[in-house]
């Protein structure tokens, strides 16, 4: 499955690391610093049992990661308007979004 993840923070880079190593094709969508970061280190997960470091698949922009199976959407709340535009072009009825955000607003 070809699964975007829009908004690579602690949520999203966890779950998509998650999902890549379960044999998706992955993509996280992130921006400054810590887009460069994933492109040139990886992504440093921190485990009470020791680090680990997986090399991912990185980009700034969602519409160029597609066509996608599914959309994660992993932003802050506060992102929506935003984030909503930068995934229009993937998402369709047969790409559905799945979100997972913080916050007892995200639903709006």
């Amino acid at each position: 499955m070809k699964i975007v993840v829009m908004g690579a923070g602690a949520l999203g880079a966890y779950f998509g690391s998650f999902l890549q190593k379960g044999g998706h094709d992955v993509t996280l969508v992130a921006r400054g610093a810590h887009l460069q970061a994933m492109q040139t280190k990886g992504l440093t997960l921190r485990f009470p049992t020791g680090d680990e470091t997986v090399a991912v698949k990185a980009a700034d922009d969602a519409a160029g990661a597609g066509p996608a199976d599914l959309v994660f959407l992993a932003t802050k709340a506060y992102g929506n308007p935003e984030a909503v535009e930068a995934i229009r072009p993937l998402v369709n009825e047969r790409c559905p979004v799945m979100t997972i955000q913080n916050g007892v607003e995200a639903a709006r």
